[in-house]
């Protein structure tokens, strides 16, 4: 039997890779034929899935931290000569002065002066947004950058010159092209206008930017926002979609709400392509030859809950895998439910497609008849916190990577009772 580790990262406990080590060393022990797969959305831990998947070389830097202080980020130049900026070594929370949260107070301006050294060496870059401390919409990113939005009339805004050598720059296209200075635009970007800018976003999930499944709403309390600082959080939002021209229109295409909004400020400023993270990843590390090759596949994350199925690289994985009927084995601290997992809601599908996305894009090359079989039948579930005993979340985190690893030791039983043979 050929299995799939294919496991994301658990956050805060190990990384998708030293999982996937973890569990294949366990497998092979138990005699079966390993393919090591880690996966990645675009959020923590995606350089890491693409380093190992591709090669390529590390450039480390001193950057603008969250909360204003300095810290040691890198960015990944990939074989192809790709740049890769993963958001969540420099604006992310394990990044965080200890004891902090980041809240209204986080800059994204680290990430933009990463982007910035990417593109001394490159005009092709790839951002990975997820992770992120804070929602700041990518204002930090853009302001290191040198790049604002159009202001009033009779004001400084951003250059004639910008629309002349970034001609697909969302604010070109809406006609702002009175003549102005850029006198605050690095010169790196001038340097790299002739070449020709590529910026490709690669989102984790697919909500918007804006409302009740907007940035700030659904992932503002997570990064430590009250109620109140959830309110302030989006009219901060609002303000700043709409002083872009087109801005509240772009607010609401999927994936502009990723990384608090560092995706929106992205491609409003830069003319940045927003992509599916998961679908990029699985491409570049040939997910879907792999899983045909595999009898199971095993995947996993800290928590297996309802943002998985928008856009996470986990309930990708299960999406893609059911539909080739594969036996999946999900490994999770925690499930928020027991419903069959969906690989993007339908939702944010439709708004895709009505923004110009092709099915290519979510890699949905499925036909009606390969649908993926209803109900539970090829899906197992393994919670940590009933390895070795039920346990609560917190004792199974504890526990660390040991646990992870031995959540698959009795693999060989839950794959027979699957039906797997």
């Amino acid at each position: 039997m050929r299995i799939l580790v294919a496991p994301c990262a658990f956050k805060g406990v190990a990384s998708a890779v030293e999982v996937a080590a973890g569990w294949a060393a366990v497998l092979r022990d138990q005699g079966f034929s390993v393919d090591i797969c880690p996966i990645a959305d675009g959020g923590d831990g995606t350089l890491d899935v693409l380093e190992m998947a591709v090669g390529g070389r590390r450039f480390f830097c001193e950057v603008t931290g969250p909360l204003g202080e300095p810290v040691k980020a890198y960015w990944y130049l990939l074989r192809d000569g790709t740049g890769f900026v993963e958001s969540a070594v420099a604006y992310g929370m394990r990044v965080l002065p200890e004891g902090k949260t980041g809240g209204l107070a986080a800059t994204s301006h680290g990430v933009g002066e990463l982007v910035r050294e990417a593109l001394q060496k490159t005009s092709r870059v790839i951002v990975g947004v997820g992770g992120t401390a804070g929602t700041d919409g990518g204002r930090g990113a853009l302001e290191a950058l040198g790049i604002f939005p159009p202001v009033s009339s009779g004001q400084q805004s951003i250059s004639s010159l910008a629309t002349q050598t970034f001609p697909n720059l969302p604010f070109g296209i809406a006609g702002d092209r009175s003549p102005h200075k850029w006198d605050r635009a690095v010169p790196v970007l001038r340097a790299v206008a002739e070449a020709g800018l590529e910026i490709t976003i690669a989102c984790d999930v697919w909500n918007p930017l804006l409302g009740p499944m907007g940035a700030a709403s659904v992932y503002g309390p997570q990064k430590g926002l009250s109620a109140y600082g959830v309110k302030r959080g989006e009219k901060r939002l609002f303000e700043w979609a709409s002083a872009w021209p087109g801005g509240l229109k772009a607010a609401s295409l999927p994936g502009a709400g990723a990384g608090g909004g560092l995706a929106f400020g992205l491609y409003m400023g830069l003319g940045g392509r927003l992509v599916p993270g998961a679908a990029l990843v699985a491409e570049v590390i040939q997910l879907r030859e792999r899983l045909s090759r595999a009898d199971l596949v095993i995947t996993g994350e800290g928590s297996y809950d309802e943002q998985s199925e928008y856009g996470k690289a986990t309930g990708f994985l299960v999406g893609q895998a059911r539909r080739m009927r594969k036996t999946v084995v999900i490994v999770a601290g925690t499930f928020a439910r027991e419903e069959t997992p969906r690989e993007i809601s339908t939702l944010f599908r439709g708004k895709a497609f009505s923004a110009g996305w092709d099915q290519g894009d979510f890699d949905a090359r499925a036909t009606p008849e390969d649908a993926a079989p209803e109900g539970d039948a090829n899906l197992v579930r393994i919670a940590l916190t009933e390895v070795a005993g039920p346990k609560t979340i917190e004792q199974s985190m504890a526990q660390g990577l040991d646990l992870i690893v031995d959540s698959v030791q009795d693999l060989s039983g839950k794959i027979y009772s699957a039906g797997s043979g």
